[in-house]
């Protein structure tokens, strides 16, 4: 699969040494993650084989997801998951509590889609972007 690993920097600045926690924005994939990546699911409701640890704070509710489901308005959806969800957290602390979450490993945000499929998860990669936190695109 593929993934996108962001790095902070010290107070949410540049993120340019190599020693600083990771965070990243991944594809689901059905190979094993290697021990030192924790996935942590940002899907509303994550598939059923899934028993892992969850973020619903970066999720999308219930009914954006229908409504996107019913019209494809992904520029709709892009305001919608900008206002309802990202503009209420801190990049800062959601970078604090996925780290925590994964005992400061490096940290892999799954959701349903693809890497090349439109999903929230490259709103959140995005996101961080825009918040200091260097992000690229990985392949595990």
């Amino acid at each position: 699969g593929y993934a996108e690993t962001c790095k902070s920097g010290s107070g949410g600045g540049s993120a340019e040494t190599a020693d600083e926690s990771q965070y990243g924005a991944a594809v689901p994939t059905s190979h094993k993650l290697p021990s030192d990546i924790v996935p942590i699911s940002i899907a509303l409701k994550p598939p059923s084989w899934y028993k892992g640890l969850e973020y619903k704070k970066l999720a999308p509710s219930f009914d954006i997801l229908k409504r996107w489901k019913q019209s494809h308005n992904t520029a709709e959806y892009i305001r919608w998951f900008e206002r309802r969800v990202l503009a209420n957290l801190d990049a800062g602390q959601v970078f604090q509590e996925l780290s925590s979450m994964a005992k400061d490993k490096e940290v892999v945000l799954i959701c349903y889609e693809r890497v090349d499929d439109f999903c929230h998860r490259h709103l959140v990669a995005d996101w961080f972007r825009n918040n200091g936190y260097a992000c690229k695109e990985i392949i595990l």
